[in-house]
């Protein structure tokens, strides 16, 4: 018999009673209004509001519970892959109701049918991905895996949605164009993250390690023949055509850059870290300084592109990973002061003139950029539970489907479905981190580190650009916005993330 003293106590289980008690509650609030909401329907009644909640609720839950696996609460993550089935299942139904309530798309069973296809093709390749992962014994991260499915199956459904009455700049998209496409990049990005899963073994990154320096060099040379060879889109060069198919080059160049910085530093961390006193400043130029001249050529080769939200988000990556490595926090403040007085005199000289143009925009979106006006109104609209999927105005909004697809989000389901997709971000975030911070390997703590930075940066410089709150980027939101070549890249840093608390055992 198991003596009194040896018994947890019960104030230790009060966090995971708490939340397991929100879970259930939100869980249980979303099944009620989407009865309420289907039975007002059957009598009659047009497409309302408990349904759109219902959605949000259902969203909530399963924050909820993928924040309680981060906190090892709960180990049931078998629920979890079944909320983002319901989650996807009931936004595609409610996507529907409100077009088809609009005459925008048809009501008919063969209209339907077309509506919901992609929705049907990404289940199954996702099924087969599971089954794969069953096959092979891939004991893959669930909580990352599931928090992906969530945000992509969100936003498969918008840009659905979106593309089917697409207007912005007086163009109209052919019905789930959008949708079939973004289909297509899931299933090679679904490939690429079990390819990089199942080889990116710590042996071959070591490997892999050995020749850090091409990283860099091989990023820098393929932006330059972007530039040189692609093909001219509204004044800039930034895709390279492969055949049928055309690439974003900086997105593998984004990749390149994660995993020359954790070689790197990897390499130079007992230099970096020798003494009590900590990184000396010799110690930290005779590092840290190749560091700068390497990651400075893709840098460069960015400027030259005039793409200035992949310089944002590669200098400040460049500066958080600094941090992380050297543990030093003057370094990275005094670049980051060189870095904001080089930028405030770009500006005064309107040298580049993006650079002016973008902060111009940020400082009078009101009088001096359509698209940042339409993007903010159309956050404002949406209120707490937003206009509901289908009756908003979201494809007035220029690239709704791409660099403002949170804004299309935040009109749709409100500020409380906002606050659930940033939330299942933060998910990713917290257990990349604390992945990295439980690997035993430097060169496994950086990789992890890397990723989740790269991923969480560039979330931020979307939304914070769309809100307002930081000049636009121009980038994509992960796994979200549409976008063959990041959704493909993103996946494949997820598939490494996941390889590396695979290899360190990380529960």
């Amino acid at each position: 018999m198991q003596r009194i003293e040896n018994k947890k106590p019960y104030y230790k289980d009060i966090p995971a009673l708490a939340g397991t008690s929100l879970f259930h509650a939100a869980y249980l609030a979303g099944g009620y209004l989407l009865l309420s909401g289907l039975w007002q329907l059957k009598q009659g009644a047009s497409y309302g509001l408990p349904l759109n909640q219902a959605l949000v609720f259902f969203l909530w839950s399963l924050v909820i519970r993928l924040g309680l696996a981060v906190g090892n609460r709960t180990n049931n993550n078998s629920l979890s892959l079944w909320l983002v089935l319901l989650i996807a299942a009931t936004s595609q139904g409610l996507a529907w109701l409100g077009l088809s309530s609009r005459g925008v798309i048809e009501t008919s069973w063969p209209g339907a049918l077309k509506t919901f296809t992609p929705f049907l093709v990404a289940l199954g390749l996702t099924l087969a991905g599971l089954a794969l992962l069953r096959l092979k014994k891939l004991n893959l991260d669930r909580v990352i895996l599931t928090a992906i499915l969530g945000l992509y199956a969100l936003g498969l459904t918008m840009l659905q949605r979106v593309g089917t009455e697409y207007s912005g700049q007086g163009s109209r998209e052919i019905l789930t164009a959008l949708a079939e496409r973004h289909v297509v990049w899931f299933g090679a990005g679904l490939a690429a993250m079990l390819a990089t899963a199942y080889w990116g073994s710590r042996s071959r990154l070591i490997r892999l390690s050995r020749k850090k320096f091409l990283l860099p060099v091989s990023a820098a040379v393929l932006l330059i023949i972007t530039w040189l060879a692609g093909p001219e889109i509204n004044g800039r060069r930034l895709w390279l055509s492969l055949g049928l198919f055309s690439m974003q080059t900086v997105e593998p160049a984004k990749f390149m850059v994660v995993l020359f910085t954790a070689f790197y530093f990897a390499h130079e961390y007992p230099f970096l870290t020798r003494g009590s006193g900590g990184p000396g400043f010799e110690r930290f130029i005779q590092a840290a300084g190749p560091f700068s001249i390497m990651l400075g050529l893709p840098l460069l080769a960015l400027v030259v592109q005039k793409d200035f939200g992949p310089v944002m988000l590669l200098t400040g990556f460049f500066l958080i990973m600094l941090y992380l490595a050297t543990g030093a926090r003057s370094y990275p403040l005094v670049c980051l002061l060189i870095i904001l007085a080089l930028g405030w005199v770009c500006y005064h000289c309107q040298i580049p003139k993006m650079l002016f143009v973008r902060v111009e925009n940020w400082l009078a979106p009101f009088e001096t950029s359509e698209q940042l006006s339409r993007g903010l109104w159309s956050i404002a609209s949406g209120g707490i539970w937003g206009t509901g999927w289908g009756t908003g105005q979201p494809h007035t909004v220029p690239l709704a489907y791409s660099d403002y697809v949170f804004a299309a989000f935040s009109e749709e389901m409100g500020f409380a479905g906002m606050a659930g997709v940033l939330g299942l971000i933060c998910i990713l975030v917290c257990r990349g981190m604390y992945i990295a911070s439980q690997a035993k390997d430097i060169q496994s703590k950086l990789i992890a580190a890397g990723i989740t930075v790269m991923i969480t940066l560039q979330a931020f410089l979307v939304m914070g650009g769309v809100t307002g709150l930081i000049p636009l980027a121009g980038l994509t939101l992960p796994f979200v916005s549409y976008g063959g070549s990041s959704l493909i890249v993103n996946l494949t840093m997820a598939g490494l993330l996941m390889r590396v608390a695979a290899d360190e055992k990380i529960s």
